[in-house]
């Protein structure tokens, strides 16, 4: 393109701003406002995906075992867990410590853990990770058939809802 082709545009076009400023000003404007709603749009897509997908790697089961159970017993469960396909972590988290987490929890309220005087009702359990969202609810079930398991949880409506 020679360079008086390209003077000649310049020229009209900002002839045809100073003309037309009202409509050049609207035209700008909407095209502005568009690209502004484009871009918040996909902003607010990509963060739900990637809150999607952060939450779908925190899913974990909690295994409440039998109170009544020795020690051979609690390691055998722990076994027959982590024997599993598609189990990627489990660690076992006994009374002590269960009480212990949720002290913090409670902060400044922890009085109210006096009333239990030194026992403890919290059961020994594991907490059991798995590779893919979807087998959380099949392994909760399988879990909880095992002799010794009193409960299995694993925060049901999160996960249903990260499906949907």
């Amino acid at each position: 393109m020679k360079i008086r082709t390209f003077e000649y545009f310049v020229k009209e076009t900002l002839l045809s701003l100073k003309r037309n400023g009202l409509m050049s000003f609207a035209s700008v404007t909407t095209v502005a406002l568009s690209l502004l709603i484009l871009g918040m749009f996909l902003v607010m897509v990509l963060n739900l995906n990637n809150m999607a997908s952060a939450l779908e790697s925190q899913v974990q089961i909690s295994v409440y075992l039998k109170d009544n159970l020795s020690d051979v017993e609690m390691r055998e469960v722990g076994t027959r867990i982590t024997k599993l396909p598609g189990v990627t972590q489990v660690n076992f988290v006994s009374k002590d410590e269960a009480l212990e987490r949720f002290k913090e929890r409670l902060g400044e309220q922890q009085g109210i853990l006096s009333a239990l005087g030194e026992t403890n009702p919290l059961p020994n359990a594991f907490e059991v990770k798995v590779d893919k969202p979807e087998r959380v609810k099949p392994m909760a079930d399988a879990i909880g058939q095992f002799k010794g398991v009193e409960n299995t949880k694993f925060g049901q409506e999160v996960v249903e809802q990260l499906f949907t």
